[in-house]
């Protein structure tokens, strides 16, 4: 694979024609790396954006079709209200609570500890920004953890049950 100042190239190996290569280069709009899907191929490159991993990102996103969305809360009643709201607005197909947990971390030039619980939504890509929006909306914390990390893979009917339980609020 090669690449040029300001364009990105991909490369790969058509798997219904073997050896077949498969090569586009496009510019970079607006400072960031573009992602292009191949129908007839699997998988994403991309060369790194400039200055910084904006590309990476752009690629997670750009795959990601599932989502684990985790925050923290001060009491298990309060992660349980989060997990519900969630929930009821189908922005998750369910959450889970657990806990409690230990958390040390710098907060206003010193470190903390603190006993918090976790809450962990399982949702679509299509409302994954819904999710964390209503998350930061309802949270008590001044900066809460809200962390969204990609599934990359499950079993098939759990992420076909996930994708039904949130499909009503996030089209």
């Amino acid at each position: 694979m090669g690449a040029a100042v300001g364009t990105f190239a991909r490369t790969s190996v058509n798997p219904h024609r073997a050896g077949s290569p498969d090569i586009e280069a496009r510019p970079y709009s607006n400072g960031k790396a573009e992602v292009v899907r191949n129908p007839r191929a699997h998988g994403i490159w991309v060369v790194r954006s400039p200055g910084d991993f904006a590309g990476i990102r752009a690629i997670v996103a750009a795959m990601a079709k599932h989502y684990q969305v985790t925050t923290t809360a001060a009491t298990r009643d309060d992660a349980a209200r989060l997990g519900r709201l969630a929930v009821e607005q189908r922005l998750a197909a369910c959450a889970q609570v657990s806990g409690p947990i230990t958390s040390v971390y710098w907060w206003n030039g010193k470190v903390e500890a603190a006993e918090e619980w976790v809450c962990n939504c399982k949702t679509s890509a299509a409302a994954v920004g819904q999710l964390t929006a209503a998350l930061r909306q309802s949270h008590a914390y001044t900066s809460p953890e809200i962390v969204a990390t990609p599934i990359e893979d499950g079993d098939a009917d759990y992420l076909a049950w996930l994708d039904a339980e949130t499909m009503t609020r996030s089209t």
